[in-house]
């Protein structure tokens, strides 16, 4: 308002000094506004009136200046005044954060004592009286005409939810088998099952709110029935949380059909919440009515000493569901035998079980208050550990059925794949040993439910850890300590001005959390981006591979430079420093920035694919993997060749699936002289129409080509429209043609040599008895 009241004030400031300056010259603004009135006024007339005139105007111009002047003194204290307030706000605000990091810590009643039973007692008959209730009732009868909308609204509610119960109870037991088999397992499953669980649980609690809002709401109801309003809220909200979680865990359920959660712990964790909720549910109405009502003799009394039974109880609870060999326990080591949660279970079991048993000595203490206000926060806490529980299961079953349905897909494909082969020549068959198994385009359905499943356990376990934070932050001050530990500062422009902003310790955990956060996403992303989206669309392989590759660099980027930001290095001062470093690099890096450069440029503009069959400088492979500096091929051999992305943007490339696959044969035949080397040619293209692997078009061609030492040179050409299965096809060709060739009688001639001897003179002949052998023999071997 102050500002508002500023604005205002300053606009009519201005408008009187617009005033001042048009009447600068009195007798000229008078000529000037009879002339505007009248301009054919009589001359005698206009003398007589400038001069009154002009004394008016004179008048108007010294209020306008005296106006002109009271607007600025009071513009200045409307400024002194909002100053004064901000600072009040300021100082209010440091008080109360003051008071809520201490007040915990301060005492709010007498220890417990004989004295504290004795007051309970007219707690007691305060609570129980007739006429009180009686008195409710009535308040809640005039709540009726008073609000007549709300109760049919609530009437509405409560016979939906109670008509809808049963149907919701039979949802449940339909989607349960249907999530067993592949073919009609689904995620929307879940989320049908999940919203009959609630509906389920909320009937109950929704009565107690029809009961316990107008109450609350009433203006005129008694404080007796305000508070019974109250205790009735919070008997809904836990009875709504007792009645979730006994959902979940019911056979046939969410727990049991969907999740997958054991029948012991489900049994033993229904079993110990039903006498919990029997005896928290009317602990919970009488205590929260208590501290509704503005009596702190009743809630020191008898709601304190029934505050310290329900924290006996809860504590009893938590120790028979956490027992080191109980069914719940067991199941959870099973189910998560790494887990972080199963490997620190001996740090957070001790307090989860001590918890509520030290609320209950504060408040025996006389720390009723803090007691209150800590159970408040586990009861919160619960909450959050309850909603991120549902959060993380609904993803893993996410998980699971995108899994189940891709091993199914898979399987779908290995069975067909095992009918073609049954089909196809047996030379075919066994020439698929000889592809090389690629690493990217293959879909590693462990990797990534490994991957994915971390990406969604770091996911949880930060909003857990923000959640918490949020939750506790503002009761314990040692976490809000932290946020007071200045590591360093750094001039940082806050409302356009410039001050020096802290580096605190909690700035520096952000940065961390933000940091591994990046880790974990850049490491798992692929597997999450598989599932999620990739696996839907109609990418090849490599578009796939470069997708994922580009958006862990996008994430990577972006974490460092929220990183930065936490730590005070903003972008606008690390511009410079980037761009300095960036030209030492060009000149001291130059070739790996060039093959990184080059790796995005392979991204981007594919010239090569994971998949791809490509040769350079003389080697040929297959493209396994690109990487920000190097691309990986994997050679025929099985070798892995390591080529710098630059090789491949400035370097010549050849690749044989860019665009298409289609690739020729060249079978080069010898037959003997003498042979019919027409009807070789046509048994050549006979064979290579007849073969299944060989394309009509373009045609298998046989040509003469020429005459050798030996034989008559034939060459078959052919096409095929893959490189799958060349090897086998090769073998295949070169089988059908001997075959086809000694049937036709058409010798397929070898090298041969002819020896001449001079017979102009004598030929000189050796002979050696077989005594002389061995000897000769060793003789020649001592030469050799």
């Amino acid at each position: 308002k102050i500002r508002a009241e500023t604005s205002r004030s300053s606009g009519r400031q201005l408008d009187h000094e617009e005033t001042r300056r048009d009447l600068a010259d009195p007798a000229q603004a008078a000529t000037r506004i009879i002339d505007a009135i009248q301009p054919a006024i009589v001359e005698s007339v206009k003398a007589e009136m400038l001069p009154r005139m002009s004394e008016l105007l004179k008048k108007q111009r010294e209020l306008a200046t005296n106006l002109h002047a009271d607007y600025g003194r009071y513009i200045k204290q409307l400024g002194k005044l909002d100053n004064a307030q901000r600072t009040l706000v300021s100082r209010a605000e440091e008080f109360n954060r003051l008071i809520d990091e201490h007040l915990l810590w301060i005492r709010s009643a007498p220890p417990v004592s004989g004295a504290t039973l004795a007051r309970a007692a007219p707690a007691l008959t305060w609570l129980v009286s007739p006429a009180r209730w009686a008195g409710a009732a009535r308040d809640l009868s005039k709540s009726l005409p008073a609000a007549p909308f709300v109760w049919v609204a609530a009437i509405v509610a409560l016979v939906l939810a109670f008509a809808i119960r049963g149907r919701a109870g039979r949802e449940l037991a339909k989607t349960a088998p249907l999530v067993e088999h592949v073919t009609t397992d689904s995620l929307f499953l879940t989320l049908r099952a999940l919203i009959a669980t609630l509906v389920l649980a909320s009937a109950w609690p929704l009565l107690a709110v029809a009961f316990g809002w107008p109450l609350v709401a009433s203006d005129t109801g008694e404080a007796f029935s305000r508070a019974v309003g109250s205790g009735l809220l919070a008997a809904a909200l836990m009875g709504f949380g007792f009645a979730l979680l006994r959902g979940l865990a019911r056979d046939r359920g969410l727990g049991d059909a969907h999740f997958g959660w054991p029948a012991a712990a489900r049994q033993d964790f229904r079993q110990n919440l039903h006498w919990l909720a029997m005896i928290v549910l009317p602990l919970g109405f009488v205590i929260w009515t208590l501290e509704t009502f503005d009596d702190e003799a009743y809630r020191a009394s008898l709601g304190r000493i029934l505050f310290v039974l329900a924290m006996l109880v809860s504590t009893v609870f938590i120790a028979r569901l956490l027992r080191p060999h109980g069914p719940l326990l067991t199941a959870l080591v099973t189910r998560h035998p790494a887990g972080l949660v199963t490997r620190l279970k001996y740090l957070w079991i001790p307090p989860a079980v001590a918890a509520p048993l030290a609320l209950a000595v504060l408040s025996v203490f006389g720390y009723y208050y803090s007691a209150v206000q800590l159970q408040n926060r586990l009861q919160a806490t619960a909450w959050i550990v309850i909603g991120l529980v549902i959060v993380s299961e609904y993803l893993m079953r996410w998980l699971y059925v995108s899994h189940r349905r891709l091993a199914h897909e898979q399987m779908l494909e290995e069975q067909e794949k095992a009918r073609q082969d049954q089909e196809a020549p047996a030379a075919l068959i066994e020439d698929q040993d000889e592809l090389v198994e690629l690493e990217e385009p293959e879909i590693d359905l462990e990797a990534i439910q490994t991957q994915t499943g971390s990406l969604i356990r770091t996911v949880i376990g930060v909003v857990a850890i923000i959640g918490l934070w949020f939750t506790w932050a503002s009761a314990l001050p040692a976490l809000h300590v932290l946020d007071e530990i200045a590591l360093w500062s750094y001039a940082g422009e806050i409302e356009g001005v410039e001050r020096l902003v802290p580096v605190t310790l909690v700035d520096v955990g952000f940065a961390l959390i933000v940091a591994g956060i990046t880790y974990l996403g850049t490491k798992n992303l692929p597997g999450a981006l598989e599932l999620a989206v990739l696996n839907r669309t109609s990418l090849d392989a490599g578009a796939k591979y470069a997708f994922a590759t580009l958006s862990r660099y996008l994430i990577a980027g972006t974490g460092i430079i929220l990183v930065f930001s936490y730590l005070g290095m903003e972008w606008s001062r690390l511009q410079w420093l980037v761009a300095a470093l960036g030209v030492g690099l060009g000149f001291g890096m130059q070739e790996i920035v060039a093959n990184f450069i080059s790796g995005l440029i392979l991204l981007f503009e594919r010239p090569i694919r994971v998949g791809d069959v490509v040769t350079v400088n003389g080697s040929s492979g297959t493209v396994s993997r690109i990487r920000i500096r190097a691309t990986t091929i994997t050679d025929w051999d099985r070798r892995e060749l390591i080529v710098p992305n630059k090789r491949f943007i400035t370097g010549e490339v050849l690749n044989w699936t860019l665009s298409n696959e289609l690739n020729r044969i060249l079978i080069n035949v010898g037959v003997a002289y003498g042979a019919d080397t027409d009807r070789a040619r046509e048994l050549l293209v006979q064979i290579a129409q007849n073969h299944p692997r060989i394309l009509e078009d373009p045609a298998p061609i046989a040509s003469f080509e020429g005459f050798g030492d030996n034989t008559l040179n034939l060459a078959l050409r052919c096409y095929m429209p893959t490189l799958d299965g060349r090897l086998g096809v090769i073998t295949e060709l070169h089988a059908a043609i001997d075959a086809a060739f000694k049937e036709a009688g058409i010798e397929i001639a070898f090298p041969q040599r002819d020896v001449h001897f001079d017979t102009k003179q004598p030929l000189e002949v050796r002979m050696v008895s077989e005594r002389a052998w061995p000897q000769a023999s060793k003789k020649s071997a001592g030469d050799g």
